[in-house]
């Protein structure tokens, strides 16, 4: 099975903060079957998503065993990350993985210029 990556940047620190959280936001929704969390759960409850520094992982909200995304490298404005989902096995088409699906979204989104997916 390959893995897919999307590195991500931006021409300064705030371009890239921007990137970084549109992509993670675009994961989220589909982590959370296409719901847009209320104002609430964002922000008393962490509900969206939460980074992780120990484990280098964003963990995406309602369920966060089962969607994350993992930091493979990251430098000054620019990150790497793998999309996962516990249920994406080597019995699926590469081309229906959530890690493959979302790396392409995100880069849909950002653009040529500030997304590049990256296959293994």
């Amino acid at each position: 099975m390959r893995t897919t990556q999307v590195k991500i940047t931006g021409r300064n620190k705030k371009l890239f903060d921007n990137n970084l959280e549109c992509a993670i936001n675009l994961a989220a929704l589909y982590a959370r079957g296409g719901t847009m969390p209320s104002n609430y759960d964002i922000k008393n409850n962490g509900r969206w998503w939460n980074l992780n520094e120990n484990e280098e992982k964003y963990d995406l909200y309602p369920r966060a065993n089962d969607y994350k995304i993992f930091i493979r490298g990251k430098g000054e404005n620019w990150i790497l990350l793998e999309f996962y989902y516990r249920y994406d096995n080597k019995d699926k088409n590469d081309n229906f993985l959530f890690q493959t699906k979302i790396a392409e979204l995100v880069a849909l989104m950002l653009g040529n210029d500030n997304a590049e997916i990256l296959t293994q």
